[in-house]
């Protein structure tokens, strides 16, 4: 578990999976939180934390790892399901 709606959040979580495990041999993305609202509606500060923890913290994820990865030829999952009904 982790906070992934920060840059330092995402960092600090990779550091102490690092010094309990610095062997990682895979990564698991799941979807982060998601709004069913309609886009004028949305405030930026809602979109910034949908990429942020959609986007940006998979990703930096991904690179804080890629090392380890890369040597255990790891694999990485990324699921991106957000809801199951239509708008």
């Amino acid at each position: 578990r982790g906070d992934f709606s920060s840059q330092k959040g995402v960092e600090q979580f990779a550091e102490e999976v690092l010094k309990s495990a610095p062997e990682i041999g895979g990564l698991v993305n799941g979807v982060g939180p998601y709004l069913r609202r309609a886009l004028l509606e949305t405030g930026p500060e809602e979109v910034a934390h949908l990429f942020q923890t959609n986007l940006y913290a998979p990703m930096e994820l991904l690179r804080l790892f890629s090392d380890s990865l890369i040597a255990q030829k790891g694999r990485v999952v990324q699921l991106g399901l957000a809801g199951l009904s239509p708008f």
